[in-house]
């Protein structure tokens, strides 16, 4: 019987040694005073340390400055035969670097029952710790963000929900979960959905598709949304993601700028007809737009006009009262200013001209461009001159 029973110990013992050195956790043994007696492959990959430079150190050398305190209390529950399960704390490589890791510790016994060493098994979770904070942060960015976030089975049940699709759609997160996608639809869009779940389970990931939804109060609105495929961790397509974002602003402005375009055009056409000449400038006076008439009038091409500002056009004695002008109605004066100025000619000739000034507001009812007519009247002013 004895033979058998130390073949049986001899290949538990084989097992044993088999398990530990194939271990992907770090496995270390130590002598009650914390000397390392005995150091598996895996200890070498996570810690730096070959077993020929770490036996016989106290492990301590694993610890942190910080962290030295703890290892002494581990090791002195140890002693008094205590187990040290999950412990989370860190360690320190080699080369200096400190990582987070889950320590599980038991005391060694020898046949009479007392405690002659400790084994300590070290598993680094960098990689879990790091997924933990790169969730959490996502997480926060979709609770945080300014674009109502959802997800949805491929069945189309919704499973999460953020307060900003709270705030766009007008259903709490406890009553749309577990509800169907069709409740955001409103209306038949089978084929819709159809589609789009058939290019996501194909893996495809679609950006800007524009299309509507209804509010819990009934009111359809305009979305753009960006649906991309939720993977398992074997790459299967098991859920949708969807970032929706409310276009109603977006296509009132779209309308705004027609009926804007249809302004220019119709500006536009009037400065092409026109013998007046006439230039649009910024707030700060820079010249942005000139017609041929205003071209004409002062011997200058296009090119100089929209290098120059208002002030440039204008008689140096003419220069002070122009600035001011412009700034009252840029400040806020309703009326058109209407006026007899003197302009420069590219030959240096001085004109006499009358000039009509508005300021044309942009989308947001601000001052956005000055509109200055001007006509040549030198003949009429030189005739009342004669005169007086």
């Amino acid at each position: 019987m004895t033979c058998p029973n130390h073949a049986e110990e001899g290949t538990d013992v084989g097992l044993l040694l088999s398990a530990v050195e194939f271990s992907w956790d770090s496995i270390i043994t130590a002598t009650v005073e914390g000397v390392i007696t005995s150091w598996n492959p895996a200890a070498e990959r996570v810690f730096g340390y070959t077993k020929r430079e770490i036996i016989g150190k106290p492990s301590s050398l694993l610890s942190p400055n910080d962290r030295v305190d703890e290892t002494r209390t581990v090791l002195a529950r140890l002693r008094t035969g205590q187990l040290v399960e999950n412990l989370e704390t860190f360690r320190v490589r080699k080369n200096g670097t400190v990582f987070p890791v889950w320590v599980t510790a038991a005391p060694i016994l020898d046949e009479d029952g007392a405690v002659v060493g400790v084994t300590a098994i070290h598993r680094d979770v960098t990689e879990m710790t790091q997924a933990f904070e790169t969730a959490q942060h996502m997480t926060s960015i979709v609770e945080h963000s300014d674009h109502a976030i959802y997800g949805r089975t491929l069945e189309g049940v919704i499973t999460s929900w953020n307060p900003a699709a709270e705030r766009m759609y007008g259903y709490t997160r406890q009553e749309v979960v577990g509800q169907s996608i069709d409740l955001l639809i409103g209306v038949d869009r089978s084929e819709e959905l159809r589609s789009i779940l058939a290019r996501i389970r194909a893996g495809e990931h679609l950006e800007h598709f524009e299309t509507v939804r209804v509010r819990k109060d009934g009111t359809f609105f305009p979305v753009s949304l960006t649906i991309s495929p939720v993977h398992d961790r074997d790459g299967s397509v098991v859920g949708v993601s969807t970032i929706a974002r409310d276009m109603s602003q977006t296509w009132k402005a779209t309308e705004n700028g027609r009926s804007l375009a249809a302004q220019e055009n119709l500006l536009n056409t009037f400065m092409r007809s026109t013998s007046v000449g006439i230039v649009l400038a910024g707030t700060d006076g820079s010249i942005q737009v000139v017609n041929r008439s205003m071209c004409d009038l002062l011997g200058y091409d296009q090119a100089w006009f929209l290098a120059h500002r208002l002030g440039d056009l204008l008689h140096p004695d003419e220069v002070e009262k122009g600035a001011r002008e412009c700034a009252r109605l840029i400040d806020g004066s309703k009326d058109p200013l209407a006026t007899k100025v003197r302009l420069v000619r590219s030959d240096g000739a001085t004109i006499w001209v009358s000039r009509a000034m508005v300021v044309i507001p942009g989308q947001d009812g601000k001052p956005d461009l000055l509109m200055v007519q001007a006509r040549d009247i030198t003949a009429e002013h030189a005739a009342h001159q004669a005169l007086a």
